[in-house]
């Protein structure tokens, strides 16, 4: 089964399944991803992690990366985000309050 066809059947978003995986645990083989920790290495998340995933990657997103899988999913550094980041509080952005 593809992704979009298990999106389709769970309502699951295309990019959250194929992102985090998520087919392995659909049928109850796996458990499913913690919203609270980075999909790809697993490191507790911070406000910051989860604004810059919904910022970058997709707003509506459930599952995130950290700043640091962030960006080299990105191919920028880590550094630059983080300035991208105080850019947008200092302009407003509320997904960095």
């Amino acid at each position: 089964m593809d992704s979009g066809e298990l999106s389709s059947r769970t309502g699951i978003p295309v990019c959250n399944i194929r992102s985090a995986r998520i087919a392995e645990f659909i049928d109850g083989s796996a458990q499913p991803p913690d919203p609270k920790r980075c999909i790809k290495c697993g490191k507790t998340l911070v406000p910051d992690d989860s604004g810059a995933h919904k910022k970058f990657i997709n707003r509506g997103a459930t599952l995130f990366l950290c700043i640091t899988c962030l960006s080299e999913y990105m191919d920028v550094s880590e550094q630059f985000l983080r300035e991208k980041i105080e850019h947008f509080r200092k302009t407003g952005c509320t997904l960095f309050c």
